[in-house]
């Protein structure tokens, strides 16, 4: 989501990648409001299996857990990428959320 926060993607928006700053999950609209709805993942149960990975929203009747909804996606993370033409130079840049799960809940 950091990425598409970003004020070169989306002016209305004021993600700064470098310190994090303005970084929101859910993201914000072109009018600065929360969006109303951003997809996430979540464990369904039927369709054949005993449990399947859906992703969207929650879906009557078949959704087990959807891990929180939108706090699945946890804090932002830092990633570190090769500066193009930098010689094995680095830069930092939160372009990303990252929540890791004790376990796989839909192993089958």
């Amino acid at each position: 989501m950091p990425r598409i926060e970003a004020p070169d993607v989306s002016p209305y928006n004021a993600c700064n990648r470098t310190t994090g700053a303005g970084c929101v999950n859910p993201p914000l609209t072109d009018d600065g409001a929360p969006a109303s709805f951003y997809p996430f993942y979540s464990a369904a149960s039927g369709y054949g299996a005993a449990c399947a990975w859906a992703f969207g929203n929650d879906i009557p009747g078949h959704t087990v857990t959807d891990f929180g909804k939108n706090a699945q996606y946890g804090p932002l993370l830092r990633l570190t990428y090769l500066v193009f033409g930098g010689l094995g130079a680095t830069t930092s840049r939160f372009n990303d959320f990252r929540n890791i799960l004790s376990s796989n809940p839909c192993t089958a």
